[in-house]
């Protein structure tokens, strides 16, 4: 029987075949001087996700380390990430979707250290590599933007910056069922919990490249740029309005809501969606006020987002 691990790893799948095998060994070729486990949901994938994992069940040497679960039926991505989540029993827990990888053998040891030897921080994330769906790499991100490598609330309500393979957090974001409510109705569950975990204080950035984020392949490729906009926003003015923040913390938010609420008018505008188009422009510019308190890289493109919104919706307006 396995120590009681010091990392959980959470790992969800959905009709992952072609790439659950390499997500599930790159994070079992971790070395580390502690236990860690890998949990992994199946959320009823209907290709051969399944029968991959049972092999590496069966046949890998460090299959101990996995905690499998496999749902009787398709619950959603959400309700299956909460699952896993409340299943990870490490004092830490990293996550790695079932379609990207980690690069790095010694990702989860630097890690660990950095929050050891750190107890202010949150939580970790690091660099990492885009790839394409047959892993070929595009680019690689090692830098903030900001001029920052320490991630606050105030950061990630103006973007998220994070990639959810490169994280690793203390088990402790999730701590009530305001919690898991608040996590549960969300569309995308990574930019939550990084809000979530960001109340327990900053996320360090590692520059080191640790993981590769396939591009073209996870859920919010599939949504389209009207329904990532409306994600995005609705999970940050949630969360602004059930959790107390300080001025601080919402000032940063409010002075980017211009440009969110413009860029989600323009999409709608471009969907056909005229007259609330029209109403959330409207929104957008009674926060303009606010970019006087704050200054972002937002704001330099606000005013073009603002003339391709206009267009949009005269053109939506002569279809």
């Amino acid at each position: 029987m396995l120590e009681k691990p010091k990392v959980s790893i959470c790992m969800i799948t959905y009709g992952h075949e072609k790439y659950i095998r390499e997500a599930i060994e790159s994070v079992l070729m971790q070395k580390t001087s502690f236990p860690f486990e890998l949990v992994l949901a199946n959320d009823c994938s209907p290709d051969n996700t399944d029968k991959i994992v049972q092999d590496i069940l069966n046949n890998h040497i460090r299959s101990a380390n996995i905690k499998y679960i496999k749902q009787a039926k398709n619950i959603g991505m959400m309700t299956n990430f909460i699952d896993a989540i409340k299943n990870c029993n490490g004092k830490y827990i990293a996550f790695c979707e079932g379609d990207d990888y980690w690069v790095d053998e010694y990702k989860l040891q630097k890690q660990v250290e950095l929050l050891e030897d750190n107890s202010s921080y949150s939580g970790v994330a690091t660099g990492y590599q885009n790839v394409v769906a047959s892993g070929e790499t595009i680019n690689t991100n090692t830098i903030l933007p900001f001029g920052i490598n320490v991630i606050e609330t105030k950061h990630l309500l103006q973007k998220n910056l994070i990639a959810t393979c490169t994280v690793l957090l203390k088990n402790s974001f999730a701590k009530t069922e305001k919690d898991f409510n608040f996590l549960r109705v969300q569309m995308l569950g990574d930019l939550s919990v990084w809000l979530l975990s960001s109340l327990n204080g900053p996320i360090y950035f590692l520059p080191d490249v640790t993981a590769a984020y396939r591009n073209g392949v996870g859920v919010s490729n599939t949504f389209g740029q009207l329904k990532n906009a409306t994600v995005a926003l609705q999970a940050r003015d949630q969360f602004t309005t059930q959790y107390k923040l300080t001025l601080k913390q919402k000032l940063p938010y409010w002075c980017a809501k211009p440009f969110y609420l413009n860029h989600y008018s323009c999409k709608l505008a471009e969907h056909n969606k005229k007259t609330k188009a029209i109403a959330i422009l409207f929104r957008s510019v009674s926060y303009i006020p606010f970019m006087l308190f704050c200054k972002t890289n937002l704001q330099r493109i606000n005013s073009r987002t603002y003339l391709k919104t206009i267009k949009a919706i005269v053109k939506t307006h002569e279809v």
